[in-house]
């Protein structure tokens, strides 16, 4: 009676998600078998290039003979990390680093750093960064930056509102002080879904998740990219976090886009990095 009281379109709709449920339970069998039934990810052995040991002296001593300011949150937090531990390797590098809560102009030359803004409010970030480089700081600093969380650009983001207010941030802060170094970073990427999970939500056709949050993300970067590459300095730190440790990228399909995604290795909760995996991104820096 059920099938003869539906329309042959219907029908159709229901064998086909029947053929997909089924499908992914015979997908999941074989994964738990092959997996052991442990969907845990394994600590990754990290070898990080030395490219410490090649730069060349004088540069180590111009760059500590600098007044450095970056704002950032979490994920800056696991860069100036890496970037302790490097320096615990290599004291010839004589970079001091210095954590500055309540910012002033800084005595002498430093690394310093401190949180900015409120996380998921990027205009924040804006308004924390310029106001502690033109008056906290004076304008006394060689360089600064500061960088967008994972959690700043997500699917609900206006991506071209969003960079246009980061770009006005950092042209007002170039005009006003042209001699500052002001170096621009790609926001951080997270993990999306993969696996058997993945697979089944392909096949009855259900968002996968972290696609549509990564692809804002990388369409940020784009504009980022477009903006600075070739005019300023730019740190790509999303580019960094999905290349896997053979060279290759960690990309999805979405939309028609191919968009890159955190290497899941690098990481233990989807955003923010193991401490094996800092000092590379680091060095980068």
């Amino acid at each position: 009676e059920t099938v003869a009281s539906c329309s042959a379109g219907g029908w159709g709709r229901r064998w086909w998600r029947g053929w997909a449920i089924v499908h992914g339970v015979l997908l999941l069998c074989g994964t738990l078998v092959m997996a052991g039934c442990d969907d845990n990810r394994q600590e990754v052995a990290m070898t990080v290039p030395d490219k410490i040991s090649s730069m060349p002296a004088d540069k180590w001593r111009r760059l500590a003979a600098k007044r450095i300011y970056f704002g950032h949150q979490s994920v800056g937090d696991n860069i100036v990390q890496g970037l302790r531990d490097i320096l615990a390797d290599h004291p010839e590098i004589g970079l001091r680093v210095q954590e500055k809560p309540q910012l002033t102009i800084p005595v002498g030359t430093m690394f310093i750093h401190a949180y900015v803004g409120q996380n998921e409010h990027p205009d924040s970030k804006n308004a924390d960064f310029a106001d502690t480089v033109a008056n906290r700081l004076g304008g006394k600093v060689d360089m600064a930056f500061y960088k967008y969380c994972f959690v700043d650009v997500d699917r609900a983001s206006d991506v071209p509102r969003v960079f246009e207010q980061y770009r006005a941030t950092m042209q007002r802060l170039k005009a006003k002080d042209p001699q500052v170094l002001f170096v621009h970073f790609t926001v951080p990427l997270m993990t999306v879904q993969t696996g058997w999970k993945a697979q089944i939500k392909a096949l009855l056709g259900r968002p996968i998740g972290g696609y549509e949050d990564n692809m804002r993300r990388n369409q940020f970067n784009d504009l980022l990219r477009k903006e600075y590459s070739g005019k300023a300095p730019v740190f790509d730190l999303a580019r960094i976090e999905s290349t896997q440790a053979d060279g290759s990228r960690m990309v999805f399909q979405y939309q028609g886009r191919e968009d890159q995604s955190l290497v899941p290795e690098y990481t233990r909760d989807g955003g923010h990095l193991r401490p094996a995996w800092r000092p590379l991104v680091a060095q980068e820096l």
